[in-house]
């Protein structure tokens, strides 16, 4: 039992808080030894309990009657309400337990929020280290009483990191100077209360002084004239001043610094620019206030905190103060202020604004600039004007400052309208013109409507709406000094056409320094972090500079989280233009505008040095280039778009179906055929004086050279006799032969060995790649006159990626081949037929790639005696059968006739019937007649099936020929050397030895156009 001695302690109460509560009981119950009671329970006797068992369980009752008559003293009325069903102390404490601590999961839930609380726990920035310290250990036995042990060095490290930024130095010290795994929350605490209060005395004496002046010792002061004070005590007790005699007026009673005479003589400069007049505000007490200003002799310039007092602020103007701490602050602005002092007006003009300065600061300096003086005596300060004599006067406050008190004036634009018969028409029709509204009334246009006078005051709303944004700076206030200390960016697009590889954007980088631009062009918006990744690492590598700050509009590519952690991370500064002004990012948008411009007009002045030898005039002087053909990447459009006008206004008609064909027509069926590549012409017709009359206005029109008759022309070399004429390329066959020294070689008599079927060849060697490629592409410039190559050369053509040994040994002996027939070409015979027939024939072997199992198709078509068109090409699918590789080879030969027949029609060459084209596979011509076999051409592909759709509309006819007749077989197999003849002799290939040359009625034009005009 508890001994009497003792003296009482009392009930703590219950108020809400349960584990301190239940802290607090159990020590109470467990000092009256009735804590047993709380944990088992109230002792019940049994059925037949002896008399001991019974004294025990009445002993038991009684004490639980004890324990609950406490637990009812400390638990408020409106809770025990709630409980008082529970019959022993157990199941009260129980009920309270249940009721204010919770089950398990509802225990973690409240853990749960302590934990969320104790990691967003930081001291307030008004808050005390007791404070702070309090309210974090409360947090910290919440969790500990919830079953989870938080350790001092948690809570050490948690108190350290959510400090102010006020305590940074505090931290780092004790983070220096002690183990913080050993450092007790006392130790920290104490640490911590010592340096707040050291902190607080300082900002005491920080408060006192407002950067004052002192009048002391010796002190001097100039104005336009010259002054002085002076001052001296010496001894202690007071000095008789009856015998003194003033040096100055020479009176009796007071030293010369304190001569009346001072103030009479004093020099005068002007304080104010404005007619207003500053006039005194009575000193008030120490109490700092917004609207309280401290004449500073310290301070070098006027400053405020507060931005909404200044008018003609200019936000661009930047500075900085440096405090008597050593540290700056940044000046974001200078203004003007205006004072209301006794219901008058005063001005201070030229004042700094200091975000974050809490106190108003006159400068003593500034002002004397103004050509004011300032007397300092006896506790007072005095400003006098020239004209106005003395303007304020102010006493030293208590802290030896000198405070003016005054009403700050923040302009206002006020405009006021009066609403008349005028205004009211103005407004119902649509702000018109009152010239307008008196046009209507006296037209009698609108009922009811008066003669109306003009309006009193300009529309308020007519006034707005014709209001339009000031012009943007046209120069930057700051400019970078340094390489990549600034870099403009900004992304342009998308931009119609996509170009080849499929971009539709491109993205700027300019360094303000240099203005050097580099231009990446992306295919999305969102590739705009990864550009910039990669121009910073180039560019820093090559200047040895770091990209420090990074200018850009608020588009959505730049905004994104991920751009903004890699400059974080980069520690690049991020400079955003304000919503719709791209005009800050001016930089960007002009190089945008400069780089559009090139693309759309490549149009520059350029000039050249005389070349020696034909110097006219001054050495010195250069010529400028008026229009060039070649060198101007917008050359080629320019120059077709003058021909074309020029052949347009001689009545040219321009062929739909091939751009550089035109033709004149005339009388009688005269006709005259102009073909254009570049600056070349070939024009023909069956007219001589259509032909010389064009010559004669293309030598009018442009600087143009007649060649005569046509006898060579783009590498091809024409003959024309009385037979017809012959076309050939003896003269680059030869080229080509000494280029790869094959001029020596043994002919052949056949461009492929019969049968060959050349593959990859993987395993063999690889060969020079590049010497291949040139062989190859020099012989298929010799198709425009050799349809026998074409097969040989489609085939060798196929393996230009890794040539081995065995595909050079192929292509030269097309070489060999081509050794042999130096002057072979197709020969067009004269024949008296008007009505010259085009025909066509169509083949393709099938599954001829040995590698990728795919056919070759091959084509050719007919005009009189000579071959006009011819293909050999791989088709671009895999087939299931010979009429399907057939097939899809006729439909390809469809497609051409349909141009040929276009063009001969252009030419007045018309083909009235159905264009013929000879194919050897039978199943194939009955596909494209009828849907037939179905199962074995549902897979074909539908662009394929429009060979069936021209046979319906009759102008293709698709006709059956024998496989030892078919020409195109030279174009799609390795054939034997007697079925090669043959069939090159049927395409009309015949040698050039034997033709005669004879004049016909077509000649060559070479153009050297002048786009000048």
């Amino acid at each position: 039992m508890a001994d009497s001695d003792f003296a009482k302690p009392a009930i703590p109460k219950f108020d809400g808080f349960y584990e301190h509560w239940a802290m607090l009981m159990e020590n109470l119950l467990r000092s009256k030894e009735y804590w047993s009671l709380i944990e088992t329970g109230v002792v019940t006797a049994p059925a037949n309990a002896t008399f001991e068992q019974q004294a025990s369980a009445n002993a038991s009752k009684l004490l639980d009657l004890k324990v609950k008559n406490y637990l009812f003293q400390s638990i408020d009325r409106s809770i025990l309400e709630t409980i008082l069903e529970r019959d022993t102390a157990k199941e009260i404490w129980d009920a309270m337990r249940t009721k204010y601590q919770g089950s398990t999961r509802v225990k973690r839930a409240q853990l749960q929020a302590l934990r969320r609380e104790f990691e967003v726990l930081a001291m307030g920035e008004g808050e005390t280290i007791d404070e702070y310290f309090a309210r974090t250990m409360s947090i910290a036995n919440k969790v500990t009483s919830f079953g989870e042990r938080m350790t001092q060095v948690t809570i050490v490290e948690k108190i350290l990191r959510s400090l102010p930024a006020k305590f940074n130095f505090v931290v780092c010290s004790i983070e220096q100077s002690n183990d913080v795994t050993t450092l007790s929350i006392d130790e920290l605490q104490s640490s911590l209360i010592v340096q707040e209060q050291r902190m607080k005395s300082q900002q005491r004496g920080i408060e006192e002084q407002a950067l004052k002046a002192v009048n002391g010792g010796r002190g001097s002061g100039s104005g336009r004239g010259r002054g002085r004070s002076f001052s001296r005590a010496r001894g202690r007790g007071r000095v008789s001043k009856e015998n003194v005699e003033c040096f100055k007026c020479h009176k009796l009673a007071h030293y010369k610094n304190e001569c009346p005479d001072w103030e009479e003589n004093a020099n005068y400069a002007e304080f104010f620019e404005e007619e207003e007049t500053l006039l005194m505000a009575r000193t008030n007490t120490e109490e700092l206030r917004n609207e309280t200003w401290f004449l500073d002799s310290g301070c070098s310039n006027h400053m405020v905190g507060n931005k909404d007092w200044l008018y003609e602020f200019d936000g661009s103007y930047r500075d900085s103060v440096k405090l008597g701490d050593d540290s700056k602050m940044n000046v974001m602005g200078k203004g003007n202020i205006k004072f209301s002092i006794a219901g008058k007006i005063h001005v201070i003009t030229n004042v700094f604004y200091i975000p974050g300065l809490k106190s108003n600061l006159l400068s003593i300096g500034q002002i004397q600039q103004k050509h004011v003086t300032i007397v300092f005596k006896n506790d007072l300060c005095k400003i006098y004007h020239d004209d106005k004599g003395l303007l304020f006067t102010t006493h030293m406050s208590p802290n030896r400052m000198y405070v003016v008190n005054a009403t700050v004036i923040v302009p206002n634009c006020l405009q006021v309208t009066k609403k008349d018969w005028s205004q009211l028409w103005h407004q119902r029709y649509g702000h018109l013109s009152i010239k307008g509204l008196n046009t209507l009334a006296k037209k009698d246009m609108v009922n009811g409507l008066p003669v109306l006078d003009d309006l009193d005051k300009h529309c308020g709303d007519c006034l707005t709406g014709k209001q339009h944004m000031d012009a943007m700076p046209k120069r930057a206030v700051w400019r970078a000094k340094l390489k990549l200390e600034l870099v403009h960016s900004d992304l342009c697009g998308p931009l119609n056409p996509t170009s080849n590889g499929g971009n539709r954007y491109f993205i700027t980088f300019t360094d303000d320094f240099s203005r050097k631009t580099w231009t990446y062009i992306l295919k999305e918006k969102s590739s705009a972090l990864d550009t910039f990744k990669m121009f910073k690492l180039v560019v820093e590598k090559e200047s040895g500079c770091a990209i420090q700050t990074l200018r850009t509009d608020r588009g959505g590519e730049f905004l994104s989280t991920d751009f903004h952690e890699f400059c974080s991370n980069q520690g690049i500064k991020r400079q955003l233009t304000a919503a719709y002004t791209p005009q800050q990012n001016g930089v960007s948008e002009r190089k945008n505008r400069t780089i559009l411009n090139m693309v759309r007009k490549l149009t520059e002045d350029i000039y050249v040095e005389q070349p020696l030898g034909y110097q006219n005039g001054n050495k010195n002087m250069v010529y400028k280039l008026r229009k060039a053909l070649y060198g101007l990447k917008q050359a080629p459009r320019a120059w077709y778009s003058k021909i074309e006008s020029y052949f347009a206004t001689e009545k040219f008609k321009k062929c739909s179906h091939e751009p550089t064909l035109f033709v004149k027509y005339g009388f009688n069926n005269k006709i005259l055929i102009v073909s254009l590549y570049v600056d070349d012409l070939i024009c023909t017709g069956n007219n001589l004086d259509m032909i010389l009359d064009f010559k004669e206005s293309m030598k009018k029109n442009f600087a143009m050279t007649d060649l005569g008759k046509m006898k060579y022309f783009l590498g091809v070399e024409v003959i024309q006799s009385d037979v017809g004429i012959f076309i050939h390329q003896h003269k680059y066959a030869i080229e080509i032969l000494k280029r790869f020294g094959m001029e020596n070689c043994n002919n052949v008599c056949s461009p492929i060995v019969p049968g060959c079927k050349l593959d990859k060849d993987e395993n063999g060697k690889a060969t020079d790649a590049t010497t291949f490629k040139q062989m190859v592409g020099c012989l298929m410039y010799l198709l425009a006159t050799r349809p026998d190559l074409a097969y040989s050369i489609c085939l060798v053509a196929r393996f230009m990626d890794r040539p081995t040994d065995i595909h050079v040994a192929a292509v030269k002996r097309i070489m060999r081949y081509l050794k042999g027939t130096l002057t072979d070409g197709i020969m067009y015979k004269h024949t008296s037929n008007k009505n010259i027939e085009l025909v066509g024939w169509s083949d393709s072997d099938y599954a001829g790639d040995v590698n990728d199992r795919k056919s070759t198709s091959g084509y050719v078509f007919m005009l009189g005696t000579g071959a006009i068109a011819w293909s050999s090409k791989k088709q671009p699918i895999v087939t299931l059968s010979t009429t399907e590789a057939e097939y899809v080879a006729a439909a390809v030969c469809a497609c051409q006739s349909i141009w040929l027949k276009a063009v001969l029609s252009h030419m007045k060459r018309p083909q009235n019937q159905a264009i013929v084209i000879h194919c050897d596979n039978s199943s194939s011509i009955k596909l494209s007649k009828n849907p037939v076999m179905h199962g074995r051409c549902k897979h074909i592909d539908v662009r394929f099936h429009f060979l069936r759709n021209l046979t319906k509309d009759g102008m293709v006819e698709m006709k059956h020929c024998k496989s030892q007749d078919q020409l195109v077989d030279i174009m799609t197999k390795p054939l034997k050397l007697e079925s090669f003849l043959k069939l090159k002799e049927g395409l009309g290939m015949r040698s050039a030895q034997g033709h005669d040359v004879c004049v016909k009625q077509s000649c060559a034009l070479h153009c050297i156009p002048d786009l000048s005009s």
